[in-house]
């Protein structure tokens, strides 16, 4: 039987001990994201190397616009040159280091993260939508800044930029780069609304807002988490997807 949502994030938090092996056979052999996202390396590199820099806070979001945007920001998936260290020391130097790094920057395709418009057009964008993110430093809520970062990135892009945009959304966030007034109203993407249909055959009439407040976690952790759901319960009616995946 497949774990509840509840019993699910509480079995992933504990999988967070390298010692611990969960009897979960989906949860011990998929791959599934920290419930948290702030315990993400990402998250993690972002949250070190900005607070070394509180002066720089456009940069810093050029820096997140850059990194969520061209794929996954990881050194150990490209070493060097898409962590959150070289793209906010090109962005403190100025425009111009910014965009050089950017064109040259190896874009990363592992995992979620894909890279979603060219390196000119995103190093001509990122400047841009930085700059009228840090011209409006104050968002009514997590789901209006997400409708924002979309809108300010249409003329760049030939689709919705949907779920990149909800991962900036939180990062500016989290990061403080943003002041939003209601954190609760996050916004979903696609994995995250499955997660959630899934949950409201358990709890009807959930919402992100009535999970965060009744796990006690943040709305932006339950979002992640509504993700890594989905997935738990696609592999666990169809685990040959999950060994597909693995080869």
């Amino acid at each position: 039987m497949p774990l509840p949502f509840g019993s699910f994030m509480e079995e992933r938090d504990r999988c967070r001990d390298r010692n611990y092996v969960s009897q979960d056979t989906i949860i011990r052999e998929g791959y599934f994201c920290n419930t948290d996202r702030r315990w993400d390396f990402t998250s993690q590199e972002q949250e070190y190397e900005v607070s070394l820099a509180p002066r720089f806070r456009r940069e810093a979001i050029e820096t997140v616009l850059a990194q969520r945007m061209s794929g996954s920001a990881r050194h150990s998936e490209k070493p060097g040159t898409s962590g959150t260290y070289p793209i906010l020391r090109a962005a403190i130097q100025g425009k111009r280091a910014l965009k050089k790094h950017l064109r040259t920057m190896p874009f990363s395709g592992r995992k979620t993260y894909r890279a979603v418009m060219r390196k000119e057009v995103l190093a001509n964008a990122v400047p841009k939508v930085a700059k009228r993110l840090w011209k409006k430093p104050r968002c009514k809520s997590l789901r209006r800044l997400h409708a924002r970062i979309m809108r300010y990135f249409d003329p760049f892009s030939e689709r919705k930029l949907e779920f990149h945009s909800v991962q900036i959304a939180c990062d500016l966030h989290c990061l403080s780069l943003m002041d939003v007034k209601d954190a609760s109203d996050c916004p979903l993407a696609t994995g995250s609304r499955r997660g959630l249909k899934w949950v409201r055959s358990q709890i009807p009439g959930a919402t992100v807002a009535s999970l965060a407040k009744m796990f006690g976690r943040p709305a932006h952790s339950i979002q992640t988490s509504l993700c890594e759901y989905d997935k738990y319960r696609h592999w666990t009616t169809k685990p040959e997807t999950m060994r597909k995946r693995r080869q």
